[in-house]
């Protein structure tokens, strides 16, 4: 079993399409109101607004979306400039990350290896 596709909870698609253009220099492969989604280079990575389908959702902190880079500092620097919060670097024994917030409070984190 592979993971290929994730999505987020969302409320304001497009604000949240802005906010994921600024922080990943892409536009989605796919968008509408309901669901819209990125191809991260084979991942396809979703935005879902449940009010498309009349259901109602709680955002924010009910999971977090882990992403590797080569350079960690580059990425957060990048980051900073659109996340609403952003976490400090830490360090563990096996790698380097950090925690950011989108504009619904979805968690996500990124990460560098050792």
């Amino acid at each position: 079993m592979k993971p290929v596709a994730a999505y987020v909870t969302i409320t304001d698609m497009q604000r949240s399409i802005a906010f994921y253009n600024r922080l990943w220099n892409t536009q989605p492969a796919h968008t509408d109101t309901r669901y819209s989604y990125y191809d991260l280079d084979g991942f396809s990575f979703g935005l879902f607004d449940p009010a498309g389908d009349g259901e109602t959702t709680v955002t924010g902190n009910n999971s977090v979306l882990c992403f590797k880079v080569d350079e960690l500092a580059v990425a957060y620097d990048h980051i900073r400039q659109h996340a609403s919060t952003i976490d400090p670097i830490l360090e563990t024994q096996h790698v380097r990350l950090f925690q950011f917030t989108d504009p619904d409070g979805n968690r996500l984190e990124v990460f560098q290896e050792k």
